[in-house]
């Protein structure tokens, strides 16, 4: 048994001092990068068979172009302009955790929706749908976003109702009285928006914030330190993806594998949280 275990021990320092040395990877090393670039290519194929299989799949389940679930039921939302979440509002599971305070809200009289962050106009669109007597104000820095947004308003009758901006800013809004409701997903941006002012300016509205702690970590102390006397507060967790495809139950999905529900309900992995705010002296 010693011997055995000395030959090992001596044949793996031969193969070092053959192959393990300035001169032996000189000339070993192209193969070893053309390995390296073969074997990139072929998990690169393999991800994109494997994408191209699942959008394939999800556009057969999503024909219509109408939400199929959801607060938004009915929706028109053309996949045509589409990005990586448009499977999971198409299927009404898109940020499903905000479902029950949505339903909440929009039992609720608002003269005014305000969507800071509006990206395609899913939330502002789909809100306006349901509160016919509302005006939606959009704000988004992106053109194209704001495109996008205007396109769905039109498809889905409330573009007379919508004002599509760029920058936000509170003095926009002053002049609009009545009660308001937020939804608020400016990509970290919380942080300059919100300040002392607010407090007042709207004391008698309610908020949904998407909370980015990664551009600002403390940005949920700061909005509790401004709203704490005029609003309740509640925190809503996002639901991991993997969490998602275990526990989501639709008849949409009956029958698909594990990755072809990933591929649809696709929304993101990491931590993240939303700030309900809602006026105590309006509350019902």
């Amino acid at each position: 048994m010693g011997n055995s275990k000395m030959k090992k021990s001596n044949f793996k320092k031969l193969l070092q001092k053959l192959f393990v040395n300035n001169i032996s990877w000189f000339l070993i090393y192209p193969f070893v990068k053309i390995a390296n670039k073969l074997q990139a290519s072929r998990l690169n194929y393999s991800n994109r068979k494997s994408i191209a299989e699942n959008e394939h799949r999800a556009k057969q389940l999503f024909f219509t172009n109408k939400v199929l679930n959801g607060p938004f039921l009915g929706m028109h939302y053309n996949l045509e302009t589409q990005n990586s979440n448009s499977y999971a509002k198409k299927l009404g599971s898109y940020e499903k955790e905000l479902h029950a305070t949505l339903n909440k809200f929009l039992k609720k009289q608002y003269h005014y929706v305000i969507n800071i962050g509006s990206d395609d106009g899913y939330y502002i669109v789909g809100i306006l749908m349901q509160l016919t007597n509302c005006i939606g104000l959009a704000f988004d820095i992106s053109k194209a976003a704001n495109k996008n947004c205007l396109q769905l308003a039109m498809q889905n009758h409330v573009a007379n109702r919508l004002d599509v901006n760029k920058m936000f800013e509170l003095e926009k809004i002053k002049d609009k009285k009545g009660k308001k409701l937020f939804i608020v997903d400016c990509e970290g941006c919380e942080n300059e928006i919100f300040s002392t002012e607010w407090s007042d300016e709207c004391k008698n509205d309610d908020f949904i914030i998407e909370l980015h702690y990664d551009k600002c970590p403390l940005i949920l102390e700061k909005i509790k330190k401004i709203f704490q006397q005029t609003h309740n507060i509640e925190l809503i967790n996002a639901v991991p993806d993997h969490q998602k495809v275990l526990t989501y139950q639709y008849p949409e999905l009956e029958g698909l594998s594990y990755a072809q529900k990933h591929f649809i309900l696709n929304e993101r992995e990491s931590f993240m949280q939303w700030v309900i705010l809602i006026s105590k002296l309006t509350e019902s």
